[in-house]
């Protein structure tokens, strides 16, 4: 059995439940991205699903009608005294200098506010993560973002990639997350996280197709919350064909060790 509070939650968003609340239901793109059909706002507190996890990765909530250092705001001013939650920027490509950066060791690219073809725009943000040792939580949802993580590997040695949710480009897309996978399974500097998959099978497969030691869990809080979602996300690891030391690597192992070789984190107590 896992050890009780022994996950670590590396894909979680946060933000101002009321101000969020204002600008989606009023948001010209209801609709058009799920993300504003989806948000549970009562979950932008962020306390309630602190005290099932013990730790992860803190990034900001992303509307199109915020600029990025307004959202990244939202986690520089995050205060909170559980050392094992780290911080997560947005790439701001308009901050050529990199300025407010110090000491940010995790950024989040998201193809809703990063296209692929502002690439070079990107490239002092990338020069500054490559210089810390950093790694980027990345979208794969489609070829072309395959492309783009594969020129930032090339381009930068010393930075590491994080797939979010398991590389899917659709919650169904099993094939498109079997490709994804096995594109990058053997490239130890690409990690996957679990968030938004709560089918056991696909656990299963993933295991299967990719290096268990990178993958990591992940929730995606608050988005797509159904009743019961974290329980669920839990029970997609523990029900997955996999044995209890390859749960215990997704759930907490693997992210220790990432941060550790990041000099983010300590041994958990």
């Amino acid at each position: 059995m896992l050890e009780t509070g022994k996950i670590m939650d590396m894909h979680m968003h946060i933000g101002n439940k009321n101000f969020f609340k204002n600008i989606i239901e009023n948001s010209q793109h209801r609709g058009r991205y799920r993300m504003y059909d989806e948000i549970k706002y009562e979950q932008l507190n962020f306390s309630h699903h602190v005290k099932n996890i013990y730790g992860g990765i803190v990034m900001p909530m992303l509307a199109k009608e915020l600029t990025i250092p307004e959202m990244n705001r939202m986690v520089s001013d995050f205060k909170s005294e559980n050392p094992y939650l780290h911080k997560c920027f947005l790439i701001d490509q308009e901050n050529p200098t990199c300025v407010g950066y110090e000491g940010i060791k995790l950024f989040k690219e998201h193809f809703l506010i990063h296209k692929f073809e502002d690439y070079e725009k990107r490239k002092k943000s990338y020069e500054y993560i490559n210089s810390v040792g950093g790694a980027i939580i990345v979208h794969s949802k489609d070829n072309i973002r395959s492309e783009s993580i594969k020129r930032i590997l090339e381009d930068y040695s010393n930075i590491k990639i994080i797939i979010a949710h398991l590389g899917r480009n659709t919650y169904s897309d099993n094939d498109f997350i079997k490709n994804i996978l096995s594109e990058f399974k053997d490239n130890y500097a690409v990690y996957i996280d679990t968030s938004t998959v709560i089918d056991p099978k696909v656990i299963t497969l993933a295991c299967q197709v990719f290096d268990v030691n990178r993958i990591l869990f992940g929730t995606d809080i608050p988005f797509a919350q159904t009743p019961g979602y974290f329980k669920k996300a839990v029970s997609s690891i523990t029900n997955a064909d996999i044995p209890i030391d390859m749960q215990e690597k997704i759930f907490y192992k693997n992210a220790q060790e990432l941060l550790l070789n990041m000099k983010l984190n300590k041994i958990l107590r």
